[in-house]
């Protein structure tokens, strides 16, 4: 490859991976994640060295059968798509009856829905956090409409049921998420307030008000909702399809606060809860390595207590992010992690 390269922009070779193939065909199931380790040594310089094909209709779009490659602008290496897949450039005829009786066939455009491009990393393992819990301060959940009654006087309620609740309904919007308080969250190293963790427990959309007690209909549940429990306007779904691989900004770093699910060593396709936020101009797409803590140890010398060197572990991508806090995805593990590891700058080097 280096012959062909000659004369290119150091910065943008160097970004390449040795073996970067001419072309690859999308495959279903790939994301870009994948295809950004196929063509490069820094995947997260995806957006830098992306170039928005103007002759291919959703340039920004991926799709299962498109073929992505190599394409040269301004002398230096772009990846693009090269053509779009044969099935969306497929005409589909559709029959006219003319009035002679003679059928005709008539082109009808055929598109790819937005909602059939791949996503920027694997959906299962995010789709609960995508628009269900949330991080949130403490006023506004405390000051948001809760549950007082079921319908018939119960106490503990389900998908199918009807309840009364009671508070400020002046915000527009019928459909509500149901929410109980979580775990509180205080930074690891200064001890400020970064949020409360609001549980999602299911969603509720209001059939009557009267005053400042609704009647809602409970549309679905996750877990059993009870009296006391909070209603907060329910979220748009973030489309994991438009994250995009991006380089945080310079000195932008953290530490892991929790791991989802109750687990307590983290490994690949986890979710982390991270202590920077929206505030510190966190954004979804940004990729940073995991740093792991070294282990304490004895010397045997001198029976001093030793903290053994850091090492990198792995490597997140942020896809929500709050005001002082964010989720991010495993993406990558060469070690288990834990809480208390830092987040950083990712190295230019590939994890091997």
């Amino acid at each position: 490859m280096a012959s062909c390269l000659a004369g290119i922009a150091v910065a943008d070779v160097t970004a390449l991976r040795e073996d970067v193939p001419e072309r690859y065909v999308v495959q279903s199931g790939d994301t870009l994640w994948d295809i950004a380790n196929r063509f490069l040594r820094s995947p997260w310089r995806w957006s830098d060295l992306w170039y928005q094909n103007p002759q291919i209709d959703n340039p920004h779009l991926i799709y299962p059968g498109d073929v992505i490659g190599l394409q040269w602008v301004d002398d230096s290496p772009r990846i693009t798509t090269l053509a779009r897949s044969p099935e969306a450039d497929t005409v589909k005829l559709t029959p006219d009856m003319a009035e002679d009786g003679v059928v005709r066939l008539q082109p009808a455009v055929r598109f790819f829905p937005v909602d059939q491009a791949i996503n920027a990393i694997p959906r299962e393992y995010i789709q609960p956090f995508l628009s269900s819990n949330q991080i949130v301060d403490g006023t506004e959940l405390a000051e948001a409409p809760y549950v007082i009654s079921g319908e018939e006087g119960r106490i503990v309620l389900g998908g199918g049921d009807r309840f009364f609740a009671r508070g400020d309904w002046s915000q527009e919007g019928v459909l509500y998420e149901v929410f109980r308080p979580g775990t509180t969250y205080r930074d690891p190293v200064t001890d400020a307030f970064l949020g409360i963790e609001a549980i999602a427990l299911g969603q509720a959309e209001i059939e009557t008000l009267q005053g400042d007690v609704a009647r809602l209909y409970l549309i679905n549940s996750r877990t059993n909702v009870r009296l006391g429990d909070r209603l907060l306007l329910s979220e748009r779904q973030t489309n994991a399809s438009r994250f995009i691989p991006s380089t945080p900004p310079e000195g932008l770093a953290g530490q892991i606060v929790d791991v989802a699910d109750g687990l307590s060593m983290i490994g690949q396709f986890n979710v982390v809860l991270l202590n920077q936020g929206a505030s510190a101009g966190m954004e979804p797409g940004q990729v940073f390595d995991i740093v792991r803590q070294g282990a304490v140890v004895e010397d045997p010398m001198t029976n001093e207590m030793i903290r053994l060197p850091e090492a990198q572990a792995g490597r997140l991508m942020v896809f929500r992010v709050f005001e002082r806090m964010a989720y991010g995805l495993v993406l990558e593990a060469t070690n288990t992690m834990a809480v208390g590891d830092r987040f950083q700058m990712p190295a230019i080097r590939n994890l091997p």
